[in-house]
C-alpha cells in the first residue's frame, strides 16, 4: 500500500535525516546493533543503522519488521519501552543519557499470515509503539493515484480499474479470494497500460501480464468475472492464453444440483401393509399419500419422504414432500420396522457397490459444487500451507563463503580461512533422518460429519446436505498435498452409528475420483440409515481417539483439532445442548468445535449459545464455510490470527 513511500515523503517534509535497515527471517540481535567486518585480518564492528540513528539524532526506518524473529522484535520493545539497549561492545544505549533527543524509530510491518508469512509483530510489542494502520485507499484516492501513473489513459477506464480492484479486496475480506490484491497490483496494471497499451493490447492483456502469477489458481475465473463486470472484456480468454504458456491446462467437469423447498400440508392416511420399494411412475407426477409409488411423500410402505413404514428415504428431486404425523408413524409395527431396516441395508450395500464402480461420466453429478468451492479451496490451502512447521524451520548453516561472520571461526579467519561465515537456511534433508517425533508433530484433524436421516430429509428445505458435502469437499481439496503437516480423518455420525469411517487417518483420497466416492457414500448413508441422533456419543469418541496422541508440542501446547458438524436436531430426540458442551471439553489436548449447518426454527442458535465460548458456530450459507473454518483454525492456533498493525 506504499508505506515506504509515505514515510519517505513524511521525512522529506520534516527535513529529517534517515537511517534505513530491512529486516528478514535471518536477522539476529547482533545484526540489528552491529555490523562485523573483516579487513586485512582485523575484525571490526561498525554501528548498525539503529545505533547510528540513536546516537546522532536521526530517524531509523526498520522495514519488513514482521519477518524478523521474535527475539529481535523483543529487543526493539526493550529500547522503546524501557529506554535501554546493550550493545555487543559493552556500551549501553540509554534514553536520557547517550540517546539523542531527536532520535525517532519508525517500524514498518505487514499483518501476519498469508500472503506475507510474517509474525504477529503488533502482538509482541505493539503496546510500546504508536500504531498506525495504512490501508488500501478509497476508490477516489486510487483514481487520483492512477491519474499520476497513467495520465494518458481515459478517466473512465482508470475509475473502472480502481472499482474492480476494490471489489477484489472486498472478496478477499470475505474469504472468497485467497490473494489480497493491493494498490501495488492496481498501479502495475495502469503503468503497463500507459507504457504498452494499444489497440492490439488492451486491459485484458495488461491484466494477464501483471496477474499471471495468479492465473493458475482456481480463482482465475472469479478474478476475470470481476473485471468483466466492470467493463473489461475478454479478460478470461487473455488469462487462459497466458496460462497455457506457463502450465498445462487442467479441467474437471462436475455438477451438483441443490434443490430447496418446504412442506407440511395435511396428508390423507393410508392403511399399512408391508415395506416395499414401490412402482416408478414414468410420467414424473407428484404422489402424495397412498402406498403404490416410489419417490412420493406422505404415504405408507413405499420408499419416499415424509411417510411411514417405508424401507428408506427416496426423493424424486423435484416435488415438495409432505409429512405425516408422529402418531401415524407410531402405528407401524415392530415387525414392519425390522423388515424395512433389512431392505434398507440391502439397498445400501447395493448402492455402495455402485459407487465403487463409478465411471468418468458420473463426474457430471456435481460439476457446480467443485466450481463453487474452488476459490475457497485456494484460500484455505494457502492458509494451511503457511502454518509453521518446526522441523522445516531454518537453522544456522556454518562454514559458508558469505553471510554473517561466525564468532566461533574468528581465529580461522585471521589465519586466512575463507569459509568463516554463517547464515540461516533450511538444513539439508539428507543430513537428517526422520524420527517418530516428526510423525507425532503432525496436527491431527478429525472432521465429524452429520449423515443422519434428517440431513437427507430436510435437504430440499434448507440445503443442509449440500452444505455438508461442500464442507467435506473443501476439507479434502484444501488438505491435498499437505500430508507432511496434517493427518486427517472424516468420520460420520447418525442415528445408526457414532463412527462411520469415510476417510481414515493416514489414508486420504489420492484423487478427485476417490473424493467423489467419499461424498457419494455420505449421501448413501444419510438415505438408508436408521433414525436417531448420536452426535454427542460421536463427539466423545472422536475426542477420545484424538486426545490419545497428546499435545502436538508440550512447550506451546498446540492442540489437535476435532470439528463436529450437525444439523442441531436435538429437541426431537430429547438431547440437552449442555451435554454436547461437556463433550467438547473432554480433553485438554484437543481443540473441539461444533458447526451447525441446519436448523428447525432457531434451534441451531440455541444450541450454539449453550456451547463453550468460541466453540459453537452456525453456518447456513456455503459461502460462509471458509470464514467459519478460518475462525476455527485460528482458535486452534493452526494458522495465524490475522492481527493487523
Amino acid at each position: 500500500v506504499g508505506k515506504n513511500v509515505a514515510v519517505d515523503r513524511y521525512l522529506s517534509l520534516c527535513g529529517a535525516e534517515r537511517e534505513y535497515s530491512q529486516l528478514h527471517r535471518d536477522s539476529t540481535v547482533s545484526s540489528l546493533t552491529a555490523t562485523p567486518t573483516l579487513e586485512d585480518g582485523i575484525l571490526r564492528h561498525e554501528d548498525a543503522p539503529l545505533v547510528r540513528a540513536a546516537l546522532h539524532g536521526r530517524v531509523c526506518v526498520l522495514d519488513e519488521a514482521d519477518k524478523a524473529p521474535t527475539e529481535v522484535t523483543v529487543l526493539l520493545k526493550a529500547l522503546v519501552a524501557d529506554g535501554v539497549l546493550p550493545l555487543p561492545d559493552g556500551r549501553i544505549l540509554r534514553v536520557g543519557d547517550n540517546v539523542h533527543a531527536d532520535f525517532r524509530l519508525v517500524v514498518l510491518a505487514n499483518r501476519p499470515g498469508y500472503p506475507f508469512h510474517g509474525n504477529a509483530l503488533f502482538r509482541e510489542c505493539g503496546d510500546a509503539f504508536a500504531g498506525l494502520v495504512v490501508d488500501n485507499p478509497d476508490v477516489d484516492s486510487e483514481v487520483a493515484l492512477l491519474e499520476d501513473v497513467a495520465p494518458s489513459r481515459p478517466h473512465d477506464e482508470r475509475r473502472r480499474l480502481a472499482c474492480a480492484f476494490a471489489e477484489l479486496r472486498a472478496r478477499h475480506e470475505t474469504g472468497s479470494l485467497a490473494y489480497p490484491f493491493s494498490m501495488r497490483e492496481c498501479a502495475a496494471v495502469a503503468r503497463h497500460l500507459e507504457l504498452y497499451g494499444s489497440e492490439d493490447e488492451g486491459v485484458g492483456d495488461a491484466l494477464a501480464n501483471v496477474l499471471a502469477h495468479d492465473a493458475y489458481a482456481p480463482q482465475r475465473a472469479m478474478v476475470a468475472a470481476v473485471f468483466e463486470a466492470h467493463g473489461f472484456e475478454g479478460v478470461a480468454d487473455k488469462l487462459q492464453r497466458k496460462l497455457d504458456g506457463i502450465v498445462p491446462s487442467m479441467a474437471y467437469d462436475v455438477e451438483y444440483t441443490s434443490i430447496k423447498g418446504s412442506g407440511g400440508a395435511s396428508v390423507p392416511r393410508t392403511g399399512l401393509s408391508a415395506p416395499k420399494f414401490g412402482k416408478v411412475d414414468p410420467s414424473g407426477n407428484p404422489h402424495v399419500g397412498g402406498n403404490t409409488w416410489a419417490g412420493g411423500s406422505g404415504g405408507s410402505d413405499t420408499a419416499g419422504l415424509g411417510g411411514r413404514g417405508g424401507p428408506y428415504r427416496l426423493w424424486d428431486g423435484k416435488h415438495v414432500p409432505h409429512q405425516v404425523s408422529d402418531e401415524a408413524k407410531a402405528e407401524v409395527s415392530e415387525a414392519a420396522r425390522a423388515e424395512g431396516r433389512r431392505q434398507a441395508q440391502i439397498a445400501h450395500k447395493k448402492r455402495l457397490e455402485e459407487i465403487e464402480g463409478m465411471t468418468e461420466n458420473e463426474w457430471d453429478t456435481y460439476k457446480g459444487m467443485l466450481d463453487r468451492i474452488a476459490p475457497h479451496v485456494a484460500s484455505l490451502r494457502e492458509q494451511l500451507g503457511a502454518a509453521k512447521d518446526r522441523k522445516s524451520e531454518r537453522t544456522w548453516l556454518r562454514r559458508r563463503s558469505d553471510g554473517e561472520l561466525d564468532d566461533d571461526r574468528l581465529v580461522d579467519g585471521a589465519a586466512g580461512e575463507r569459509l568463516v561465515f554463517k547464515r540461516r537456511g533450511k538444513p539439508d534433508p539428507l543430513d537428517r533422518k526422520p524420527t517418530e517425533e516428526d510423525e507425532f508433530r503432525k496436527r491431527t484433524l478429525l472432521f465429524l460429519v452429520d449423515v443422519s436421516g434428517s440431513m437427507y430429509r430436510f435437504q430440499m428445505m434448507d440445503g443442509r446436505l449440500a452444505r455438508m458435502l461442500e464442507a467435506t469437499m473443501l476439507v479434502m481439496e484444501a488438505l491435498e498435498g499437505l500430508e507432511g503437516k496434517y493427518e486427517y480423518a472424516i468420520r460420520g455420525h447418525s442415528g445408526e452409528s457414532d463412527g462411520v469411517e469415510f476417510v481414515e487417518f493416514g489414508q486420504p483420497p489420492s484423487n478427485r475420483g476417490e473424493r467423489l466416492k467419499v461424498l457419494q457414500r455420505m449421501v448413501a448413508h444419510s438415505q438408508f440409515c436408521d433414525t436417531g441422533d448420536r452426535t454427542i456419543e460421536a463427539t466423545r469418541r472422536a475426542i477420545s481417539d484424538v486426545s490419545a496422541r497428546g499435545f502436538v508440542d508440550d512447550e506451546e501446547e498446540r492442540k489437535h483439532l476435532v470439528v463436529a458438524l450437525s444439523d442441531a436436531n436435538f429437541s426431537r430426540y430429547g438431547l440437552d445442548p449442555r451435554w454436547w458442551a461437556e463433550a467438547l471439553s473432554d480433553s485438554d489436548a484437543v481443540d473441539a468445535h461444533a458447526v451447525m449447518v441446519g436448523s428447525i426454527a432457531d434451534e441451531a442458535s440455541l444450541v450454539a449459545g449453550a456451547l463453550p465460548r468460541g466453540r459453537g458456530h452456525v453456518c447456513f450459507d456455503a459461502d460462509e464455510l471458509p470464514v467459519v473454518f478460518k475462525r476455527i483454525l485460528q482458535h486452534a492456533r493452526i494458522i495465524d490470527d490475522g492481527e493487523e498493525m
